[in-house]
């Protein structure tokens, strides 16, 4: 083969090497024994487009003769592998690997004999095939499209899975085109065809789409299924056709626990919360079915619309009673309370869960602030195991709201506010405050500009950083400290102002090492992003001389010298920081330190996100 044949064997070969050693002596172990013959060629041939994508796509990546002599080398490897030619690999050998592959790795690799042998015409084998491939946690759809494409006359189990993975991954269109497709290669579709049509239907708002097609299931005797009859409602649900809700589930000859959820959910979005609430009514009536999670949530959504603090506390009963408190009921508890006016059940609610998930620390902190505890809410968002964006979010909007209604607004209060934008990367609305407070005649205090300074760094903007920063003690007599060098030093180091950044360092009053030396270490990883040896060089050797114990500087600076491929005095550096007996552990403190300033070690993080007084400000 030529070289670019052999690269491209390689991305095969690629897949037996990380699908496990074990895993291929089981598939070596049935020793093929396989006749090079043309279709061999052809299946071979098959295998490499399927392997590279489309024609079209392979061609750009390998020539002509390259694709072949990839054939011609998986089919001799094959016929190589059989010469002891003992047993063959049966079609129930391949449904039983494909049934215990756990990767797209061995997936391929199984794939490759499966289509050599000839297997893929058998629909077993191939349905499992498909499948595996069209699993959004297994597979790779992609795959899956590609040997799809290569099927000649796809079944409609075939046709069900990729519609079905379609669905999952959020791609009605294709599901929908699918499905057209199949109704145009005369295929009736089935039970498991309808439920992901009309959720793809649905999910688009094509409500005379819908209509047409709920007709076709109706003239070909799918409507007594109560899947395809609950996927039907869930669709008249979604694009809020209440009659056509009510009809579906009049008509039912047999109704399960989801037909009813269905509906209680459909009267939810359709915002007919007391039709709703009679349904649940009924269920707890009649004891045909009894409710589940999904019920008690639709339903407690109903309450909430509705205000009815009587059924939510009943519901609360019947989930004491006869459910477990997950954390998705919880949260719908917790949120029915704090939204019908009682907060001290809601925190009930909330500490008496066995689990909690970031969404209910959003609810309880909501609900705090809500009602303008601010305190309360302070309180569990620093007790909270994780901040994502939504929390974050939940915070600033209600201490926004709570500042707005404040008659008097202190120093206090503005800075709190301003910290908090900037913390959340509202770096404009952050500075439109400051402004605001200044006009208000309120003074700024040290911990306002660290938000100021934040916000500058976080939204890039260099000129304004250093207008702040200056106006620190030339109008508001405030001597910076190390929190406020850190920022603007970050600032600087970000858009690449380094020797200003320097500048600034050897120019600070104070000179001791506590301050001097993580403003360095900051502007050394600064120097090693932007890819400045000769100042790297410089900071390197000054913290050197006045942390000579400090492991990270060595690192650093052995790093700045591979990032220009200067490896021999990356080398020499690692050497030296043996040979000088540096520790490891020591290296480790100072960026523990560091990272308490939020001083970026090895990474351009920002050294100024005010987690050091967020306690002051939120």
């Amino acid at each position: 083969m030529n070289l670019e044949a052999e690269r491209a064997m390689g991305l095969v070969e690629e897949a037996k090497g990380e699908a496990g050693i074990g895993f291929e002596d089981r598939i070596l172990a049935n020793d093929l024994p396989l006749p090079i013959t043309a279709v061999a060629v052809l299946h071979a041939n098959a295998i490499v487009s399927i392997i590279f994508g489309s024609s079209k796509a392979a061609q750009t990546r390998m020539s002509p003769s390259s694709m072949k002599s990839v054939s011609r080398h998986l089919v001799s490897q094959f016929h190589s592998s059989s010469s002891s030619g003992t047993t063959t690999l049966t079609k129930k050998s391949c449904i039983d690997l494909l049934k215990s592959c756990k990767s797209m790795n061995q997936l391929k690799q199984i794939q490759a004999q499966v289509f050599l042998l000839g297997h893929h015409r058998s629909l077993d084998v191939l349905h499992k095939l498909m499948a595996f491939t069209a699993d959004p946690s297994l597979g790779n759809l992609d795959y899956a499209q590609r040997v799809f494409e290569h099927i000649e006359y796809p079944s409609l189990f075939v046709y069900n899975v990729m519609i079905k993975a379609y669905t999952r991954i959020g791609q009605f269109r294709k599901a929908l085109f699918l499905f057209d497709e199949l109704r145009g290669r005369g295929i009736w579709p089935d039970n498991y065809t309808y439920p992901f049509v009309f959720k793809s239907i649905g999910q688009l708002k094509m409500g005379r789409e819908g209509e047409k097609i709920h007709g076709y299931v109706l003239k070909n005797g799918n409507a007594f299924d109560s899947y395809v009859c609950n996927s039907i409602m869930d669709l008249y649900g979604a694009i809020g056709y209440v009659d056509g809700l009510n009809k579906v589930f009049e008509e039912m000859p047999q109704r399960d626990l989801v037909s009813w959820n269905v509906l209680i959910a459909g009267y939810v979005r359709c915002g007919r919360f007391k039709d709703a609430i009679g349904v649940y009514k009924t269920m707890r009536q009649q004891r045909i079915v009894m409710p589940d999670e999904a019920t008690v949530v639709s339903t407690l959504s109903a309450c909430i619309a509705l205000k009815n603090l009587e059924l939510g506390k009943e519901i609360h009963d019947y989930v004491n009673n006869e459910l477990d408190l997950t954390v998705i009921i919880g949260n719908a508890l917790l949120d029915m309370y704090s939204k019908c006016g009682c907060l001290s059940l809601a925190r009930q609610i909330f500490d008496s869960m066995p689990e909690r998930n970031v969404m209910c620390w959003t609810s309880m902190v909501s609900a705090y602030l809500s009602v303008g505890q601010l305190d309360e809410a302070r309180e569990l968002f620093q007790r909270s195991p994780a901040r994502d964006l939504v929390l974050w979010t939940a915070m600033i909007n209600g201490q926004t709201k709570i500042f707005q209604g404040l008659e008097h607004k202190d120093a206090a209060s503005w800075t709190a506010i301003i910290c908090g934008l900037a913390m959340n990367g509202k770096s404009s609305k952050a500075l439109e405050m400051f402004s605001e407070m200044k006009n208000a005649g309120i003074k700024p205090d040290d911990i306002t500009f660290i938000g100021v300074l934040s916000a500058c760094s976080h939204g890039g903007l260099v000129e304004e950083g250093r207008q702040h920063f200056d106006s620190m003690g030339k109008v508001f007599q405030l001597e910076p400290k190390l929190e406020h060098y850190s920022c603007l030093i970050d600032l600087l180091g970000r858009a690449g102002q380094l020797r200003e950044a320097r500048d600034i360092i050897e120019l600070i009053p104070s000179k001791d090492n506590k301050i001097v030396i993580p403003l360095y270490g900051a502007l050394l990883s600064a120097c090693r992003i932007h890819g400045d040896v000769d100042l790297g060089e410089c900071i390197a050797n000054t913290l050197m001389r006045i942390a000579h114990n400090d492991s990270s500087t060595h690192a650093l600076l052995a790093n700045i010298y591979a990032s220009v491929d200067r490896w021999e005095d990356a080398k020499k550096v690692r050497i030296k920081m043996r040979s000088d007996g540096v520790e490891k552990d020591q290296g480790k403190k100072h960026i523990d330190k560091r990272r308490d300033l939020q001083l970026p070690v090895d990474e351009p993080e920002s050294c100024c996100d005010v987690q050091k007084s967020d306690k002051q400000m939120l």
